[in-house]
Order: C-alpha cells, then sequence, then structure tokens
C-alpha cells in the first residue's frame, strides 16, 4: 500500500497532450495548404500530423482508461509507457551531445541536494527535474556524472562521496538531500550508509531503484551489472543496512509500468506507506521528464 500523496497515479489531461492536439491540428492544415504544388512537404506534415494525432490520442486514451475495465486499463498504461519511453531515450542520448549541466541551480541558501544518474548514463540526464526543484524553491541543487558505466558501485559511492565534501565545502551546510534514480539509489544508499560522516545525509529518495534487484540485470555488462541481479548478495547485504538504518529520512518511487525493474516492487522497501508512491503509467526512463515526478519530490523535501 502508497500513500495518497497529492499526486496523481495515472496522468490527467496535461497541457503536453494540448500542445500535441494543437501541433497535430496546424500540420494537418499546413499539409492541406500544401498539397497542390509542394507534394513532398505536404506529405511530410500529414505524416508530422499523423504522429503528434496518434501520441496525443493515446494520452487522452490513458487518462480516461480509469472507467475501463482494470485489466483493459493496465494494457493501455503499458502501451503508454512503451511508446512514451522511446521518445525519453532517444532524448536522453541526444542530451550527451548538447546539455553539461552547470552546479548548482535554484535556491542557494537551502538545503543542498545532489541528485544521482543510473546505469549508462550521465548528470545531464537530470535536466528536467533540476529544473522543476530549482522553480520549486529547491536547492541548491548539484548533478554528478559517475563516468565510466561499468565499475562497481562501491567506486560510484566514493565519486558521490567527493562531490559531497564539495557540497559542503561550498555550501557550508551538512544536510544533503540525496536522489538517485535506478542504479543511482543503490549508489546513494551505499554512500549514505557506509561513506558519508555521521548525521549529514537527512533525506534519501530513490526512484524506480532496482534495491533488491531486477532480472533485468541479467543482460547488463559489468560488474555493477552483476550487482544489480536480483537478490544478488550485493542487494541483499545493502538491505539488511537500509533495514537497519533509524536517522535518515528514506522515500521510495516506484511505477508498474517500469521496463527494466522486475520485479516492480523491488523499487520499494520497508512497510511505510508514507513514504513510497506508485506511478501507474510511466516508464523507467520517463520518469526523468515527468512533473508528476517533480511535483512528489517536492512534496517530500518540503514536508521534511
Amino acid at each position: 500500500m502508497t500513500q495518497e500523496i497529492p499526486v496523481e497515479k495515472v496522468g490527467r489531461i496535461s497541457q503536453a497532450t494540448l500542445w500535441l492536439l494543437i501541433t497535430a491540428v496546424i500540420s494537418a492544415a499546413l499539409s492541406a495548404l500544401c498539397h497542390t504544388h509542394l507534394h513532398a512537404i505536404s506529405r511530410f506534415f500529414f505524416g508530422l500530423s499523423t504522429l503528434l494525432g496518434s501520441l496525443a490520442f493515446l494520452k487522452l486514451i490513458n487518462t480516461l482508461s480509469h472507467s475501463l475495465p482494470r485489466s483493459v486499463a493496465r494494457i493501455i498504461h503499458w502501451i503508454h509507457a512503451m511508446v512514451f519511453e522511446v521518445f525519453s531515450l532517444l532524448f536522453i542520448f541526444s542530451l550527451r551531445f548538447f546539455f553539461k549541466p552547470k552546479d548548482p541551480i535554484g535556491n542557494p541558501n537551502g538545503r543542498p541536494i545532489l541528485l544521482v544518474h543510473g546505469y549508462c548514463n550521465s548528470g545531464s540526464v537530470w535536466i528536467y527535474q533540476r529544473y522543476k526543484l530549482a522553480q520549486a524553491g529547491l536547492g541548491p541543487i548539484y548533478t554528478i556524472s559517475l563516468g565510466h558505466p561499468f565499475r562497481p558501485i562501491h567506486e560510484y559511492a566514493q565519486k558521490v562521496a567527493q562531490k559531497a565534501a564539495q557540497i559542503a565545502h561550498e555550501t557550508g551546510r551538512t544536510d544533503l538531500i540525496l536522489i538517485g534514480h535506478s542504479m543511482g539509489g543503490l549508489v546513494s544508499f551505499l554512500y549514505a550508509l557506509e561513506l558519508a560522516p555521521p548525521n549529514t545525509v537527512t533525506d534519501l529518495i530513490t526512484v524506480a531503484s532496482p534495491l533488491a534487484g531486477t532480472h533485468a540485470a541479467l543482460l547488463a555488462l559489468g560488474q555493477n551489472g552483476r550487482e544489480m541481479r536480483y537478490n544478488s548478495p550485493f542487494v541483499a547485504s545493502l538491505n539488511q543496512k537500509i533495514a537497519a538504518e533509524k536517522h535518515i529520512r528514506l522515500y521510495h518511487i516506484s511505477t508498474l509500468t517500469d521496463q527494466l525493474i522486475i520485479p516492480t516492487r523491488s523499487a520499494l522497501v520497508g512497510n511505510d506507506a508514507t513514504r513510497q508512491f506508485t506511478f501507474e503509467d510511466i516508464g523507467h526512463t520517463a520518469l526523468l521528464f515527468s512533473p508528476r515526478l517533480a511535483a512528489a519530490l517536492t512534496y517530500w523535501i518540503k514536508k521534511s
């Protein structure tokens, strides 16, 4: 059971849906205007209109799925998650070439926040969430790029330790909030529970993290991939330490349509429903670009 925080588990009609509809109509109009003389351009806009209109329709059906049988709604949620996951992956790939995050952003006088990315990614994946957190008045907000994608998780935790020391030096504060996506949640936990000086991490939020491992990691390369396997010795040992932790506020977010965390319950540990939340229609990577995730993070951070 998860807590009913003021965030929707299934997306409502949003600005993104409205923009998809508007641009689909505009593209259809341009296709019609160019049809007589500019056939190639007309075909382009027709294809664009069809694509955008299909995406808008999918979002609308996903929003209205609550009125359908649960089994049908789950299928729609999965289709929605898979389709928009493709666009999220393409966007993340392009971010590597066009975006290098500059630290910090947000409120310079608040509690520092460090965002830790997942497997085979970099700090650039946080472009949307860091903006939304800063817009909510939180910060200063920092990111980290862990480097080589196939190292042991302990090596990444040591890099987080170096970044945390830098943040403490720059801000003069020792009340760090850690937010980790996917493998970044495991990295954050390892740092907070084994390497961090006492009482320097106040809150730790994991987002779609394989806290009990994932069967999908059977396909992952590197020692970190082996460490993330379901019920691996690494995650078993880490979960013992998590269960014994009494001083850090721990929060966990999962999604029922996570393509990489298998089983999805692996992203939740403990029995405190007030610090857990599960989405129903967002993919593993698409979470990083979800305004609903930003709302959940903001809610917990401001409440803590």
